[in-house]
């Protein structure tokens, strides 16, 4: 848990195979000494990542965000076998929801899935007008998926994508992207949550936004 004061630990720790680490200062004093707890949201979610890879039991793991959900069109658990190269991500492209039309939202899921794609910077401002700045490759979110790696690989998990380290810095491993998966993004499981989300970005320091803000989330907090 991000937060310490976060009371869903309770709920989770009652959950059937949750295993839950609470981020108190104890922890980031444990791992990160007199730095303590990193200000950028990116930075504490790859060093969390991570910590769970390390811990993990399972032969592969995946990391995504509580707003994220893997759809499977066949099972996922069939395809990381495939992948026999060492050292190789699995990646899920990602699909972003985007709410019913008339705005009237019954349930958390609802609305429609969009694809990513690479439009023209034309195409862009013909299709979206003065929204287009906060729109990349046709998402208001991220349109890099997410990936997963094998615990036993010396891979490094990150927010989007894994790195391994060559030579004397971290770069972009094999890949393999999966066919049997996709990652569902609710980027704002609400409208309301969709506000309050960006409004945790504008509380970050100016220097920590200019970090983890690609431009098109920037426009989207002004």
């Amino acid at each position: 848990m991000d937060d310490p004061q976060d009371t869903g630990a309770d709920a989770l720790r009652a959950s059937l195979g949750s295993r839950v680490l609470v981020c108190a200062d104890a922890y980031w004093a444990e791992r990160r000494g007199k730095r303590g707890r990193p200000a950028s949201q990116m930075r504490r979610q790859t060093n969390n990542a991570n910590v769970a890879k390390d811990a993990a039991d399972s032969d592969w793991l995946f990391h995504i965000d509580a707003d994220e959900f893997i759809w499977q069109g066949s099972s996922l658990s069939d395809e990381p076998v495939q992948v026999e190269d060492a050292n190789t991500e699995v990646n899920l492209t990602v699909l972003e929801r985007h709410f019913p039309e008339d705005g009237k939202q019954g349930t958390l899921f609802e609305g429609a899935f969009r694809a990513t794609a690479d439009l023209s910077e034309e195409d862009r401002k013909s299709v979206y007008g003065p929204f287009a700045a906060m729109i990349k490759r046709w998402q208001y979110s991220h349109g890099a998926g997410k990936g997963g790696v094998r615990t036993s690989d010396p891979l490094r998990l990150g927010v989007h994508n894994a790195s391994e380290w060559r030579g004397d810095k971290w770069r972009g491993p094999a890949r393999h992207v999966s066919t049997s998966a996709q990652l569902l993004h609710f980027d704002g499981l609400t409208p309301l949550h969709w506000l309050i989300k960006v409004w945790r970005y504008r509380r970050n320091p100016k220097d920590v936004q200019k970090v983890i803000l690609q431009a098109h989330r920037a426009a989207q907090m002004d």
